[in-house]
Protein backbone atom coordinates (compact mmCIF):
# COMPACT_ATOMS: atom_id res chain seq x y z
CA UNK A 1 0.00 0.00 0.00
CA UNK A 2 1.42 3.41 -0.92
CA UNK A 3 1.71 6.33 1.46
CA UNK A 4 -0.72 9.25 1.06
CA UNK A 5 1.69 12.20 1.03
CA UNK A 6 -1.08 14.78 1.48
CA UNK A 7 -2.23 13.06 4.66
CA UNK A 8 1.37 12.63 5.76
CA UNK A 9 1.90 16.40 5.37
CA UNK A 10 -1.12 17.00 7.62
CA UNK A 11 0.25 14.60 10.24
CA UNK A 12 3.59 16.42 10.10
CA UNK A 13 1.76 19.69 10.74
CA UNK A 14 -0.18 18.10 13.62
CA UNK A 15 3.10 17.26 15.35
CA UNK A 16 3.46 20.96 16.18
CA UNK A 17 0.14 21.13 18.03
CA UNK A 18 -0.04 20.16 21.69
CA UNK A 19 -3.62 18.97 21.20
CA UNK A 20 -2.98 17.03 18.00
CA UNK A 21 0.44 15.47 18.54
CA UNK A 22 -0.65 12.30 20.35
CA UNK A 23 -3.31 11.37 17.76
CA UNK A 24 -0.76 12.14 15.01
CA UNK A 25 1.87 9.95 16.67
CA UNK A 26 -0.68 7.16 17.09
CA UNK A 27 -1.63 7.33 13.42
CA UNK A 28 2.01 7.40 12.34
CA UNK A 29 2.58 4.40 14.60
CA UNK A 30 -0.12 2.47 12.76
CA UNK A 31 1.35 3.49 9.42
CA UNK A 32 4.78 2.29 10.59
CA UNK A 33 3.51 -1.28 10.59
CA UNK A 34 3.41 -1.16 6.78
CA UNK A 35 6.65 -1.89 4.92
CA UNK A 36 5.73 0.66 2.22
CA UNK A 37 5.76 3.40 4.86
CA UNK A 38 9.26 2.70 6.17
CA UNK A 39 10.53 2.49 2.60
CA UNK A 40 9.09 5.96 1.85
CA UNK A 41 11.55 8.81 2.50
CA UNK A 42 8.72 11.27 3.24
CA UNK A 43 7.43 9.00 6.01
CA UNK A 44 10.91 8.65 7.51
CA UNK A 45 11.32 12.44 7.36
CA UNK A 46 8.09 12.84 9.37
CA UNK A 47 9.43 10.34 11.92
CA UNK A 48 12.61 12.46 12.18
CA UNK A 49 10.38 15.48 12.71
CA UNK A 50 8.40 13.65 15.41
CA UNK A 51 11.61 12.90 17.31
CA UNK A 52 12.84 16.49 16.97
CA UNK A 53 9.53 17.93 18.18
CA UNK A 54 9.38 15.56 21.15
CA UNK A 55 13.00 16.23 22.01
CA UNK A 56 12.68 20.01 21.92
CA UNK A 57 9.11 20.78 23.00
CA UNK A 58 7.61 18.01 25.11
CA UNK A 59 8.69 16.42 28.36
CA UNK A 60 5.44 14.87 29.61
CA UNK A 61 5.48 11.09 29.70
CA UNK A 62 2.26 10.73 27.68
CA UNK A 63 3.82 12.37 24.62
CA UNK A 64 6.95 10.25 24.84
CA UNK A 65 4.94 7.04 25.28
CA UNK A 66 3.12 7.75 22.02
CA UNK A 67 6.49 8.50 20.41
CA UNK A 68 7.96 5.30 21.81
CA UNK A 69 5.19 3.27 20.19
CA UNK A 70 5.94 4.94 16.84
CA UNK A 71 9.69 4.46 17.11
CA UNK A 72 9.39 0.81 18.16
CA UNK A 73 7.07 0.10 15.22
CA UNK A 74 9.45 1.86 12.82
CA UNK A 75 12.41 -0.07 14.27
CA UNK A 76 10.61 -3.41 13.96
CA UNK A 77 9.26 -2.82 10.46
CA UNK A 78 12.63 -1.51 9.22
CA UNK A 79 14.27 -4.66 10.56
CA UNK A 80 11.69 -6.87 8.86
CA UNK A 81 11.99 -4.97 5.57
CA UNK A 82 15.79 -4.79 5.64
CA UNK A 83 15.70 -0.98 5.72
CA UNK A 84 18.69 0.59 7.47
CA UNK A 85 17.70 3.39 9.85
CA UNK A 86 20.41 3.52 12.55
CA UNK A 87 19.06 6.71 14.17
CA UNK A 88 15.91 4.81 15.10
CA UNK A 89 17.88 3.11 17.89
CA UNK A 90 18.60 6.55 19.36
CA UNK A 91 14.92 7.50 19.07
CA UNK A 92 13.85 4.36 20.92
CA UNK A 93 16.47 4.81 23.65
CA UNK A 94 15.52 8.43 24.23
CA UNK A 95 11.80 7.65 24.25
CA UNK A 96 12.34 4.81 26.74
CA UNK A 97 14.30 7.17 28.95
CA UNK A 98 11.61 9.88 28.80
CA UNK A 99 8.73 7.42 29.23
CA UNK A 100 10.10 6.06 32.48
CA UNK A 101 9.04 8.29 35.40
CA UNK A 102 11.56 6.67 37.77
CA UNK A 103 14.43 7.29 35.35
CA UNK A 104 13.35 10.91 34.93
CA UNK A 105 13.25 11.40 38.71
CA UNK A 106 16.73 9.88 39.10
CA UNK A 107 18.11 12.09 36.33
CA UNK A 108 16.64 15.21 37.97
CA UNK A 109 18.15 14.26 41.32
CA UNK A 110 21.57 13.62 39.71
CA UNK A 111 21.36 17.01 38.04
CA UNK A 112 20.44 18.74 41.33
CA UNK A 113 23.24 16.94 43.16
CA UNK A 114 25.81 17.90 40.54
CA UNK A 115 24.74 21.56 40.67
CA UNK A 116 24.94 21.59 44.48
CA UNK A 117 28.34 19.89 44.60
CA UNK A 118 30.20 22.04 42.08
CA UNK A 119 32.40 24.45 44.06
CA UNK A 120 32.69 26.85 41.13
CA UNK A 121 28.93 27.13 40.88
CA UNK A 122 27.70 30.62 41.82
CA UNK A 123 24.74 29.10 43.67
CA UNK A 124 27.17 27.02 45.72
CA UNK A 125 29.10 30.17 46.68
CA UNK A 126 25.93 32.02 47.67
CA UNK A 127 24.88 29.15 49.91
CA UNK A 128 28.34 29.05 51.51
CA UNK A 129 28.28 32.82 52.07
CA UNK A 130 24.80 32.64 53.58
CA UNK A 131 25.81 29.80 55.90
CA UNK A 132 28.94 31.68 56.96
CA UNK A 133 26.87 34.80 57.59
CA UNK A 134 24.35 32.84 59.67
CA UNK A 135 27.17 31.22 61.64
CA UNK A 136 28.68 34.62 62.39
CA UNK A 137 25.33 36.05 63.48
CA UNK A 138 24.74 33.01 65.68
CA UNK A 139 28.10 33.41 67.40
CA UNK A 140 27.50 37.05 68.39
Amino acid sequence: MSVDHTHLAQLRKDLSSKNAIIPALNELSEMANDTASVEDSAFIEVCHRAFTVLNTRFSATAYWQAGLELFLNVQFTCGEAGVSLPECNEWVSRALEESDEDAKARAKERMRASVRSKPGNPIHGVADDAMTHLALIGSE
